[in-house]
Order: structure tokens, then sequence, then C-alpha cells
């Protein structure tokens, strides 16, 4: 007869590791509860470490949860580099655009614009009216976008803002799972289905009238 042997429990650094393996990417953002599914641990010790990891920035913590921090995006940043998306682009950019040199400053400046931005809609957003995220919502998401993207490349003045402004909120709304988010998207396509109606009645009414000009000449 054989004794089984105690089961040793995992470590700090091996919660630490179930933790951080639960994040997919960049764009992850876990719930307290699911993270604690994740990885089979008590949710007070699952909100110990995840503490400890948003102090040391590993990890931060927005309404709608938690997500990496920016100690993991900078390695990131710094294994990729630019240097490989500009080859990329490359092909494809117009040669004075691709000697165009924008200084680090203004970059600067323009992230850190982008970023106090995006924590404000953080701020305010949560998530709420799940039922607009689930799988039927978000390829009902996916089909407003696809249609607002053909809006997008008409060459409609000023046509184009509406279109943009829901195409964002749906981003926002499917990244912070915020269903008022979703909403404000669908009441902008409305808004811009209303424009590209008012515009094309427009442009009818001045073919015919030039049609009548030349007709009458």
């Amino acid at each position: 007869m054989t004794m089984a042997l105690p089961t040793r429990p995992p470590s700090m650094v091996e919660r630490m590791t179930l933790i951080m393996d639960c994040f997919e990417g960049s764009n992850t953002r876990l719930l307290l509860e699911e993270i604690s599914r994740r990885t089979g641990l008590p949710r007070s010790t699952a909100h110990r470490i995840l503490d400890q990891l948003v102090r040391l920035q590993w990890v931060e913590h927005t309404r709608a949860g938690y997500l990496l921090g920016r100690r993991v995006r900078t390695w990131g940043a710094r294994e990729s580099g630019h240097a490989d998306l500009r080859a990329a682009a490359a092909p494809w950019l117009p040669q004075g655009l691709r000697r165009r040199r924008l200084p680090a400053a203004d970059v600067r400046r323009m992230a850190a614009r982008l970023a106090a931005a995006a924590h404000r809609v953080e701020k305010v957003s949560r998530p709420r009216l799940a039922f607009l995220q689930g799988p039927t919502g978000e390829r009902l998401i996916g089909v407003v976008c696809t249609l607002l993207a053909l809006v997008l490349v008409l060459p409609i003045p000023l046509g184009n803002i509406l279109p943009a402004a829901a195409v964002s909120a749906f981003a926002l709304a499917l990244v912070q799972r915020d269903g008022i988010l979703a909403l404000i998207g669908y009441l902008l396509t409305v808004a811009s289905t209303a424009v590209l109606a008012v515009a094309a009645h427009i442009v009818v009414r001045i073919v015919r009238h030039l049609l009548d000009m030349l007709g009458g000449a």
C-alpha cells in the first residue's frame, strides 16, 4: 500500500502566473469573478494578488474589469519596436508620407490627449445592458459597422463625422461591455442614415435640375 504524498499548495509566483495567463491580449478585460473561476483561486486570494499587481503596474483596474498594465505594454513595445510596423506599411503609403517624420514631442502630446480621453470614458462606462453585448448583439454591431464603413468612403462633405462617431461608440461599447455606449452607437447610426438620405435627396434634385437645364438648352 502506497501513501499519497500531500499536494503542495501553489507558490505566490505560480498564483501570479495563473492570473497573468488569464489575459489573452492587451485588450482583454476580466472581472474578478472570471479570474477566480479561470485560475481556481478563491476570490479573496485572487483579489489580494491583483491588488499587488495593480500597485506594481503589471495590471490595471477599471470599472470594466482588470487588464494588462503599463509594464507589460512597455515590454511589448520594446520587443517589437516600430521598425517592423513601418516596413510593413511602407509599400502602401505615398512616397511623400513615407518621408514625413513626426517629432517625438508631438506624438507624446497626442498620445497623452488620447489617453486622457480614454480614461474619462472608462470612468463613466461600466458593464451594463448585457443583452446588447451577447453573441447576437456583437454580430449586429458588426453588420452595422460594415454598413457604416461603406458610408465613410462616400465623398459627402462633412458626412463622415456621424458614421465615424458611431463606429467609435460601438468600439468602446465592445471594449467596455457597455450597452449604453452601444445604444449611443445605434442612435448615431440613425442620425447618419438621416443625413445620408437628405444628402441623397439634394444630389438627386441637383442632377434633375442640371438635366432640365441641359434639356431646355
